[in-house]
């Protein structure tokens, strides 16, 4: 009888490829972050909020773009090439990028008329936003393919450092030839830089797509459910709007109820707190194709077996990860908060709540990633609307009142309320368990029939 030690596991597989993407990250981070200062002191502390505000209008308006189809593409491509239906993947990528190029078109049309008619003032010209919103759609689904293709690696050595890289070069030439730098240029350095990222991802995408088996390719050509991936995907939309608008909530917010000022400090602070989602990310990101694959099997009581293990491995490397961050950026908020200038000092007690609600949220297990995998889009979806709900009536409440602080406390609610309300559905309707305690109890919560 083989010793049960010299099985290969997916468990080695997970931390390798954690470990791998987890380093990008860092080191993507890194550049980001030296990026961040550079422009919060090129531009100072108003012109960094109008920069921001502009960057995150573009963000939430580029997820709507495909639908939701990005999320749903975790789930499905990988069932796709474990079961040979290559029809169906190129099907559904036909669909994918089709719906992004048809909503940008329209997206275009209403900001070009509404600008031209004088109906809205824009601080960043229509077409740098179109641009904007179109790029960040197409980077987003296109790592979502090379995600599916199992080469998150070589898409996040192109997202997350050549984009970083190029941009900071790009950036600081225009520096040294002494350019007149404003919020709109920065923005347009930035979406240049990220069209040929692009390129190079879409690229690394088709070889990948090419190397895959016919299949039943070879016999039906592309294959269509549209009504089936759609009707999958639109809640999956709702769902991520609904995540986007709790994470950028605060920073619309303040733009409407405060000063550009206030934003930008704001947005220094949660650019921090954001490190905590990365490190949460990394390993989800990961999870969620691995988990798929495995609970695809035959066997689904082994299958429940190893997902359990898989989950408590995700569940463990982003607590690790996180509580690092956490206790890094907790002691050291002021200094952080020097980095970018004197006048973003302010918002270093911000800082310090808002990483702790991440930390929270993090010790509640991947419970967005075992839901989307299990099904359960439309239960996340409910939680997410509900959440949202309650920030927006936190920060509609608290931010005329406290400012800064009081957006950050509504998030803080906001957060614990979305994750531990995901964390008993999953515990009730799943049977795994997505916190730290199955890897004390040593094995699997039992499988809900």
């Amino acid at each position: 009888m083989s010793d049960p030690s010299d099985t290969p596991r997916p468990m080695s597989s997970f931390r390798r490829r954690v470990s791998g993407n987890f380093g990008i990250r860092i080191a993507g981070l890194g550049l980001q972050f030296l990026g961040s200062v550079v422009i919060a002191r090129l531009l100072g502390v108003e012109a960094f909020g109008v920069y921001t505000y502009a960057f995150t209008c573009v963000v939430i308006t580029g997820i709507l773009m495909s639908l939701g189809m990005e999320q749903l593409s975790v789930r499905e491509l990988p069932r796709f090439v474990v079961r040979g239906q290559t029809g169906l993947l190129r099907g559904f990528l036909t669909l994918q990028f089709g719906l992004i190029l048809t909503l940008c078109a329209i997206v275009a049309a209403v900001l070009f008329w509404l600008e031209g008619s004088g109906r809205l003032v824009l601080p960043i010209a229509a077409g740098w936003l179109v641009a904007g919103i179109a790029v960040h759609a197409l980077i987003l689904n296109v790592s979502a393919l090379l995600a599916g293709f199992q080469r998150v690696v070589q898409s996040q050595l192109m997202e997350t450092l050549l984009r970083q890289v190029v941009f900071l070069s790009v950036l600081g030439l225009a520096i040294y030839l002494g350019f007149e730098l404003g919020a709109r240029e920065v923005f347009g350095l930035s979406v240049m830089v990220g069209m040929a990222v692009l390129m190079c991802m879409i690229l690394l995408a088709r070889r990948a797509l090419a190397a895959l088996p016919a299949g039943d390719a070879g016999q039906g050509g592309r294959q269509f459910t549209p009504k089936l991936w759609l009707t999958a995907s639109l809640p999956l939309l709702v769902m991520t709007f609904a995540s986007q608008m709790q994470t950028n909530l605060d920073v619309l917010m303040i733009g409407v109820l405060a000063e550009a000022a206030d934003v930008g400090r704001y947005r220094a602070a949660s650019r921090g707190a954001d490190l905590m989602l990365i490190a949460n990310s990394v390993a989800m990101q990961v999870l969620g194709p691995m988990l798929s694959r495995t609970l695809a099997g035959e066997d689904q009581d082994a299958a429940h077996v190893e997902g359990q293990r898989l989950i408590t491995q995700g569940a463990q490397l982003a607590a690790l990860l996180g509580g690092g961050i956490c206790v890094v950026l907790g002691l050291g908020a002021s200094l952080y908060m020097g980095l970018f200038g004197a006048d973003f000092l302010p918002a270093a007690p911000v800082l310090r709540v808002l990483v702790v609600a991440q930390m929270l949220g993090i010790l509640c297990g991947p419970v967005v990633v075992i839901l989307i995998t299990l099904g359960h889009e439309r239960l996340v979806l409910m939680v997410s609307l509900a959440a949202l709900v309650v920030n927006l009536t936190l920060n509609l409440t608290l931010i005329p009142i406290y400012g800064m602080m009081g957006a950050a406390c509504a998030t803080f609610i906001a957060v614990l309320f979305f994750k531990g309300v995901l964390m008993i559905c999953v515990l009730r309707v799943s049977g795994f368990d997505p916190t730290l305690r199955a890897m004390w109890r040593g094995a699997a919560v039992p499988r809900v029939q």
